[in-house]
């Protein structure tokens, strides 16, 4: 039978009744003071970290963010597939447009498809076309692989307005310059002018010279047409170092066709033939079946049909040209 009188004086007087009682409730307050400011920072880390959390888990939902589109630096970072096939190969397209051409995009993604991975494309644009290239999603899938580089032309150059600011600008070594020390041999092309997929030759058949183009009717003046021309870097720039074009104020491809063969220590690689020249690309004078064709329409309009049974490819160019009529 239980004690009655000490339930009553439990009752009355928990700790007297139970020594252990004030050792007990003492071991209870200090464990709330110290669990009390442990639980108060762990609500503040909660508080700071949640946000952060539930906006990545929202951005986890939304998907990957859409870069917006940019002219990226001429070094940007390439798959290194592509990079290093481009930095081995000494070789590099060259296009330059300051006009919003509707065919423009096409005209590149032709050349980068028929040139390869080893010719990376350099497009030289102005403001006024940028939103053209960035708007296309097979350009900028180049531009990322590395295979097309974009560079801004420089604001003193952004109207090619007279056959001078063309030729100023090509005779001028920062275009060349900016295609990197490996460059040897630069493929410059327009967009009226092609590359026929049928051909059997490539440009690296014609690595032999120093520049070749379509050749130039002697009535129209010498040398080759620079609107689809390959030419030896190296011997650009030290045409450029020797001779100053101001002093001529010539059409930039004839003032090199001049004044490349007047270098000595150590002489320039050759220039070609007409014959030679006549295969690489059809202009003013005619070949049958040749590599490829500048302003095929405008100088030979008569010779049409048999142009495209050959070259279908063609109807990708336009009658403009980067020289003002």
């Amino acid at each position: 039978m239980p004690d009655i009188r000490y339930a009553k004086l439990r009752a009355k007087d928990p700790e007297r009744a139970d020594p252990a009682m004030p050792i007990m409730r003492s071991s209870r307050t200090t464990l709330r003071r110290l669990l009390f400011p442990l639980v108060v920072v762990t609500l503040l880390v909660l508080f700071i970290l949640a946000p952060a959390d539930l906006g990545r888990r929202i951005s986890d939902l939304k998907g990957p963010a859409t870069p917006k589109p940019s002219s990226p630096e001429p070094n940007n970072a390439a798959t290194p597939a592509v990079k290093n096939a481009a930095a081995d190969s000494g070789k590099a397209a060259v296009f330059v447009e300051a006009r919003p051409l509707q065919n423009m995009v096409p005209v590149i993604l032709y050349f980068a498809g028929i040139l390869g991975p080893t010719w990376p494309i350099h497009v030289y644009h102005s403001d006024e076309n940028l939103g053209l290239l960035n708007s296309s999603a097979a350009i900028l899938q180049h531009v990322e692989r590395g295979s097309i580089v974009l560079h801004a032309l420089p604001t003193t150059v952004h109207k090619f307005n007279s056959h001078d600011a063309v030729s100023e600008f090509l005779t001028d070594p920062w275009i060349w310059r900016s295609l990197g020390p490996a460059v040897t041999h630069a493929l410059l092309f327009q967009a009226d002018s092609i590359i026929c997929g049928a051909s059997p030759l490539r440009p690296e058949n014609f690595f032999e010279f120093s520049f070749i183009g379509a050749p130039i009717a002697p009535q129209y003046g010498r040398g080759y047409n620079g609107g689809l021309s390959l030419r030896h870097v190296p011997t650009i720039l030290r045409t450029i170092e020797t001779f100053k074009w101001a002093e001529t104020r010539m059409f930039e491809d004839q003032w090199f066709a001049t004044y490349i063969p007047k270098l000595v220590n150590p002489s320039a690689p050759p220039l070609p033939t007409v014959e030679q020249s006549k295969y690489f690309s059809v202009e003013t004078i005619w070949a049958d079946k040749p590599m490829g064709y500048h302003q095929a329409k405008r100088w030979n309009s008569a010779r049409m049909s048999e142009i495209l049974e050959w070259c279908p490819e063609l109807t990708l160019t336009e009658a403009g040209t980067l020289y003002p009529k």
